[in-house]
């Protein structure tokens, strides 16, 4: 009884907010929407993981946690729904673009006076964002690449290949770096909308050897106990309900006891864990650039994942156009899930697997491309100190990324273009005011 108080109490309290959001007289409120890729809703320490995530963790904190939060089970589907409001089927041509009738978030936020940027993975076809509405963008355009040498990296829809050729070059450290850069020529007084669209933790398991050491030996545990660990810690959270029960392991994965190759499936999970550690530090940088502007309190920051954990394993033989051929030193890439491959550095391209995956998604079954909750049951949490008065609460409301256009159109005072087709998405504003959120469906 007192857990499902303080469920409704984060639903229904989650902000002293006045009968408007945003005073007439008050300045729009700046926007940086984070987006993490192929992650489960338990990697992060606010959800009850243990990888370290202190400044996610502080956006719960001095904010609001979404327990019921559905994205779609693939990579683009959710991107194209982010952008749109509109569902995949009705925002997406066949190749992969953005219809064209089916206007952006950031063509919308344009319209209303914002400076507008993307810096981060794109994947919604070869018509980057400079097509849709973004002021400046540095665009991965495709779904994955190399953290060390990303294929297709563009800026303003120019190459950009020559940006990785810098030895310490770390594509989370340069999607920052391009957002920080994007926020600080912003004039003061001009509001802007940042979409930070990382590609961590999408394979390849590509990390920097001082993050992968920080979680050296930390999973010797194994999946099974791990899985257990992250399920108690949840509950104890309060971020599932006490009634919950842990999915049974995926039949193709084996008891850990049972696990040939312990030291490489530990290693697998140590660099997919310093590929998150390395997020939230950049995440870190993006709120102190917020600080050091005077930005922190009127600026909403929203972190979400666009599907739940990608059990793929990575075949040698598997080809792509993301692939690079060699290194940037010219060495061949050993390619593929193989146990006598030590994953991280540049020269190997390896994913984390069905195991760890297992892991990510709990308590719930299965993975991205499902449609179980395991795919499409994510993390979502969000701060904005001027208005959201709470701190550190939970809301059971339903909301999905689709809800997303619609909301921060209406804290920002935007109203939808001409011509721009109505929303599938609903507003989750009422969940900040104090009121029931919009009944779902047409």
């Amino acid at each position: 009884m007192k857990n499902n108080r303080r469920r409704f109490l984060g639903t229904m309290a989650a902000g002293a907010i006045l009968a408007s959001v945003r005073a007439a007289d008050k300045a729009k409120p700046n926007v940086i929407l984070i987006m993490a890729d192929d992650m489960g809703m338990s990697d992060l320490g606010c959800y009850g993981g243990e990888i370290e995530t202190p400044n996610i963790d502080s956006i719960a904190r001095n904010g609001l946690r979404f327990t019921r939060f559905y994205s779609e089970p693939m990579c683009y589907p959710t991107r194209a729904g982010l952008l749109t409001g509109i569902y995949h089927h009705k925002s997406r041509t066949k190749d992969g673009k953005l219809v064209k009738e089916c206007l952006s978030i950031a063509e919308a936020m344009k319209a209303g006076g914002y400076a507008t940027y993307l810096s981060g993975k794109w994947h919604l076809g070869s018509d980057g964002p400079e097509y849709h509405g973004f002021d400046n963008n540095f665009t991965l355009i495709e779904g994955c690449s190399s953290f060390f040498a990303p294929h297709n990296l563009q800026r303003d829809g120019n190459d950009a290949s020559h940006e990785y050729e810098k030895p310490d070059f770390y594509f989370t450290d340069a999607i920052t770096d391009s957002a920080i850069d994007y926020i600080n020529q912003t004039p003061k007084g001009k509001p802007f909308f940042a979409y930070v669209a990382y590609n961590a933790a999408h394979w390849p398991l590509h990390a920097k050897s001082a993050d992968i050491e920080k979680y050296k030996g930390r999973y010797a545990m194994g999946w099974d106990k791990l899985r257990e660990q992250r399920f108690n810690s949840m509950m104890k959270l309060g971020v599932i309900p006490k009634n919950s029960k842990l999915s049974p392991r995926d039949p193709e994965v084996p008891a850990w006891e049972d696990e040939e190759h312990k030291a490489w499936q530990q290693r697998r999970m140590e660099v997919y864990a310093a590929q998150i550690d390395c997020m939230d530090q950049n995440i870190g940088r993006l709120l102190e650039t917020l600080k050091q502007r005077g930005q922190l309190d009127n600026t909403i920051v929203m972190f979400t994942i666009d599907n739940g954990a990608c059990h793929v394993e990575y075949a040698p033989n598997r080809k792509g156009s993301f692939l690079n051929e060699k290194t940037r030193d010219g060495r061949p890439l050993r390619v593929g899930n193989l146990p006598d491959v030590m994953p991280g550095p540049e020269d190997t391209w390896q994913s984390y697997g069905r195991g760890w995956a297992n892991t990510g998604d709990v308590p719930f079954r299965l993975y991205k491309k499902y449609a179980h909750e395991g795919g499409v049951h994510n993390a979502m949490v969000m701060q904005w100190p001027e208005t959201i008065k709470v701190r550190n609460e939970l809301t059971d409301a339903v909301a999905h990324m689709i809800d997303i256009p619609h909301t921060l159109m209406e804290v920002g005072g935007v109203s939808p273009p001409a011509g721009m087709p109505p929303m599938d998405g609903k507003s989750f504003l009422p969940v900040l005011q104090r009121a029931p959120p919009q009944p779902r469906g047409p």
